[in-house]
């Protein structure tokens, strides 16, 4: 089966690429592309009802509590006190409150903390193994997170009266609509609690290059399933050289957020490239390091990226106490040898 060319604008830059399956191509700001797989709705389906389980154990535990509270307290008043029962009654009342309160901020803001705190993850997502990120390969921001979980209820549409469901509530919800004079369809949509059948966000998905509902189309957003972001296990940590150019980084250098991700992303793919290949994929970003920290311009920049990287995840005191030991180790090394 050949493959559809598809034109697309990715970061600001229209790039022409071969559309494969679910792979794209997405171009940083800082010109490095990286090549991601984008998540259809059934393992999306799978992580949302995960996420619904979480939160219906969080929900449950924070009821327990209250519960448990409520009944304490009520106890204690109803030994303590003349108006015990009012105040207990009144504190049942709170505590139902209270529940209500909890429930809507797990409902609305559940997804909206966790993918902010976990870089784009939810507990569902991260079991199954997928993550959001921006149209520029970047973690999502605060705003992003907020539009694409509120913007879920368009995503639900169109929506379906579960009480058709139950044959036996149907029938009796039928006598009573034939004795107020009113059809089966009106009580069912009077009384019955509606579920989302999530056909509007299959369609949008179906529709769109990067597999989006409308949350993520209005918030800039795509699914992806998540990379592997673990440091590398290479000598690179006992490389004097790259520790002696790491050391010589300023220390009121403090890379943002997404840099960071770059770099790890880099580090950790760099040995599956040849040498070339490397020193051409960190040409594109480690020239403007090196006149920035005025290393010379033959500074290899594969090297000087792996030096970015130990001085982001680093702290000073850690890397001069790793260039003392690789020392070390280099010089046991060369008195070791005939």
């Amino acid at each position: 089966m050949g493959a559809v060319s598809k034109t697309s604008l990715v970061a600001g830059a229209l790039t022409t690429e071969p559309k494969l399956d679910n792979r794209i191509w997405v171009t940083t700001p800082e010109q490095i592309r990286f090549q991601y797989q984008t998540v259809g709705g059934l393992l999306r389906a799978v992580a949302l009802m995960l996420d619904l389980l979480f939160m219906f154990v969080i929900l449950g535990c924070i009821g327990v509590i209250l519960a448990v509270l409520t009944a304490l307290l009520a106890f204690l008043l109803l030994i303590t006190s003349d108006f015990g029962q009012g105040i207990a009654e009144a504190l049942g009342g709170l505590s139902a409150g209270v529940y209500r309160i909890a429930l809507f901020f797990c409902w609305w803001f559940y997804g909206v903390f966790q993918e902010y705190r976990y870089h784009g993850r939810t507990w569902g997502k991260m079991c199954v193994g997928i993550q959001v990120l921006g149209l520029d390969g970047r973690t999502p921001t605060f705003s992003q997170c907020l539009w694409r979980n509120f913007l879920r209820l368009a995503d639900g549409l169109p929506f379906f009266p579960a009480v058709f469901l139950f044959p036996a509530d149907s029938l009796e919800l039928l006598d009573s609509a034939e004795q107020q004079s009113q059809t089966v369809i009106q009580a069912g949509f009077a009384i019955g609690m509606f579920m989302p059948t999530f056909l509007t966000a299959a369609a949008a998905m179906m529709l769109t290059a990067r597999n989006q509902r409308i949350g993520d189309l209005f918030a800039g957003t795509m699914v992806v399933r998540s990379q592997s972001y673990g440091a590398p296990v290479v000598p690179l940590f006992n490389d004097v050289e790259l520790l002696t150019l790491a050391n010589q980084i300023p220390r009121s250098f403090t890379p943002g957020r997404e840099l960071v991700e770059s770099l790890t992303l880099y580090v950790s793919r760099r040995q599956r490239f040849t040498i070339e290949r490397r020193r051409e994929i960190a040409g594109r970003l480690a020239p403007l390091f090196a006149t920035e920290f005025g290393f010379s311009p033959a500074t290899d920049p594969d090297l000087l990226l792996g030096a970015l990287y130990l001085r982001a995840v680093c702290d000073p005191v850690q890397l001069s106490t790793m260039l003392e030991e690789a020392e070390r180790q280099t010089e046991s090394y060369r008195r070791s040898q005939p």
